[in-house]
C-alpha cells in the first residue's frame, strides 16, 4: 500500500490557545499545547483530527510598539475559521515541515512518528495512544500517555474557565 504524500510546506505546527471575542486576541498562559495543520486549499485542518473546526491565527511578521517605543508582541490574523465566538483556537507557528523535516514531501506516518516520540504536548496523541485499531505498542509510550492524560486536563481545566458564568437575577 503506497503512503500518501502531501506537501510539506502546507504542513504548519500550531499551539493551542484560547481566543478572547471581547479583546480581539489570543491569552498568553504557561501551557504549551500543539497540533499538526495542513492547509487544504483556504483552510486548516487538523491532520490528526479532521473534524475539530477550530478558528486558525498566523503571526503577523512584526510587533505592536507603544509610543514610547516598546514592543509588547505581535498582532494576529485570521486565516481560517470562524473569529466569533470565544474559545479554543490555533496559532501558528513560523515553521513549516519543509523546513523542521528538511524534505518536500511527507506522509503522515513521519509526523506520527514525531508527534509521539515529543517531548512537547499534542493535542491529538492521546487520541492515537487511546486507539484500540492502531498498531502503536502502547505500553512503549505508558509514561507519556499518564503525562498526556495529566496535561488534557488542565489544558480543558484553563479553556473551560473562560466559559461565561450565566447568573439568574430575579
Amino acid at each position: 500500500m503506497e503512503k500518501k504524500k502531501m506537501k510539506a510546506e502546507n504542513v504548519r505546527l500550531a499551539k493551542v490557545k484560547y481566543y478572547d471575542v471581547d479583546h480581539n486576541g489570543v491569552e498568553v498562559n504557561d501551557m504549551d499545547a500543539y497540533a499538526f495543520l495542513y492547509l487544504n486549499g483556504e483552510s486548516y485542518v487538523n491532520l490528526f483530527d479532521v473534524c475539530e473546526d477550530l478558528p486558525v491565527f498566523e503571526r503577523v511578521p512584526y510587533s505592536n510598539t507603544t509610543l514610547s517605543g516598546e514592543d509588547f508582541g505581535t498582532k494576529l490574523k485570521l486565516v481560517s475559521g470562524d473569529d466569533s465566538v470565544s474559545g479554543a483556537c490555533y496559532v501558528l507557528e513560523r515553521e513549516n515541515a519543509k523546513e523542521m523535516f528538511g524534505t518536500d514531501e511527507i506522509d503522515l506516518s513521519v509526523l506520527q512518528k514525531y508527534l509521539l516520540k515529543s517531548s512537547k504536548f499534542f493535542v491529538d496523541r492521546l487520541g492515537l495512544l487511546e486507539d484500540k485499531n492502531s498498531n502503536i505498542n502502547k505500553r512503549l509510550y505508558y509514561h507519556t500517555y499518564l503525562a498526556d492524560q495529566k496535561r488534557m486536563e488542565e489544558l480543558k481545566k484553563y479553556i473551560n474557565s473562560h466559559e461565561k458564568v450565566k447568573t439568574y437575577t430575579k
